[in-house]
Order: structure tokens, then sequence, then C-alpha cells
């Protein structure tokens, strides 16, 4: 998501460095709107929560990166790119639940989510603090995807979507709904660009050629840190 929420007075251009929007259905005014169908479930639901959270822009990597031969030269600048646009963006929100863009956001749209289990004892109640956040997106088949890795590299808020509950990550904090408390987050050196790398190549792509494209945000958002570099 990009622009600045709701506010008075004139609207506020979005911070992004794209000045082209993305080419195809979604584009003019009032797409956010419309609720079309040409959009799968899942799009639709981000599109919703956009809205209703007052952002003015949603990028979908399927429709504002090109993805016609055609077309070769702008993608690559798009890739080239990659990092910039989730670094800039408010918010990336993260479907982690589901096999793909059919299945919605679970408790946005039409998509239920896992009731929180819960049992009386007397006068208390217990309440289930549910599956473990990190567990569901492990899991998920978002995370099982070498394209997907960068987007929660280098967003600096994440909204990860499971069918249980949202969590919300950003570079100093974690938390979920079920739990009252904020867990900090680690960051930063030499030893978490190791573990980006380890963790990139269990990542699953459909064409080899695609290994280094899929993990250049990464690589350029690192140069741009001042760490050291080593050579093994």
């Amino acid at each position: 998501m990009w622009g600045q929420q709701k506010q008075t007075g004139p609207p506020t251009p979005p911070s992004t460095s794209q000045t082209k929007l993305a080419e195809g259905p979604g584009t003019s005014p009032g797409s956010l709107d419309t609720g079309s169908n040409k959009f799968p479930p899942t799009i639709r639901d981000a599109m919703a929560v956009t809205k209703k959270m007052g952002f003015q822009y949603l990028w979908v990597d399927r429709y504002c990166i090109p993805q016609d031969e055609s077309k070769s030269k702008e993608k690559a600048d798009h890739i080239k790119q990659i990092d910039r646009i989730y670094r800039q963006a408010e918010l990336t929100m993260v479907a982690a639940a589901g096999q793909g863009p059919e299945h919605g956001l679970p408790g946005i749209g039409s998509t239920p989510r896992i009731p929180q289990p819960s049992v009386q004892v007397g006068k208390h109640t217990l309440i289930s603090t549910m599956t473990t956040p990190r567990f569901m997106i492990y899991s998920s088949p978002w995370y099982s995807r070498g394209w997907t890795y960068q987007e929660g590299i280098c967003s600096r808020r994440r909204f990860l979507f499971t069918d249980e509950q949202v969590f919300f990550e950003c570079q100093q904090m974690s938390c979920r709904e079920t739990v009252d408390y904020m867990w900090p987050t680690s960051n930063g050196g030499l030893d978490s660009a190791l573990q980006y790398v380890m963790s990139y190549i269990k990542r699953q792509l459909k064409y080899d050629a695609d290994a280094l494209n899929a993990i250049l945000g990464v690589l350029r958002l690192y140069s741009r840190k001042d760490i050291p570099v080593f050579h093994f």
C-alpha cells in the first residue's frame, strides 16, 4: 500500500518512486470501490483492506510487473527496483492462507477464519492463544515460493493473514491479535544476511533462471547498508 491515509485538505502524493501506474485492470480512479469480478478473491479482499485503512494505492506483483515477454525490458526495470517498491510501501499484506489467490484473506470477505476455542470453568473463561503465527506462516505456500521471499524481507511493515488471525510485524516488533504483547524483532548484520540466503535456497522456483532475479531485491537492499563484506 502507498499514500497517506485519509486527511483533510489537498491529497498527499504517494511516497513511491514509481510515477507510472501499472497498465491493466484496476488502474482507473475509483477502482478500489468497484469490487470487480475481474480479480480473484484475495486481490478483492486486499483492495477492501486498502480502502478501509485509507490508503490510496495497492501494488500487486501479478498486475504491476509486466508478464508479457514482449515487455521484458520493462519487467527487468521493475525487478531492479523491487527492493525500493517494497521498502517505500507503507504496508505489505501477505496472504499466508490457502493455496492461491482464489482463497481470499480470512476474515475480510467471504473467507471465514477458524474460531478461537474457549471453555467456561466456573466463573472463568479460558481461551486459546491459537497456533503460533510463525508456524502457520512457515507452513504456508507463500513461505515456500521463491518470488515471495523478498517482499517479506524488504518491507518495513507486514500484515500477515492466516486462517486464524492477523500477525503484524515491523522492523522493531511483532504482535498478534490473540495476545496483548509485543515481541522485539532481531535485525541486521552479516548473520542476518547469511540467514536470508540460506532460507532463500530452500524456496521453490518454477524456472531456475529466475533464481537471481527473485533475490535481487534483498541483495540490493544489503548493498546500501554499512555492513562488512566477507569473501570465503
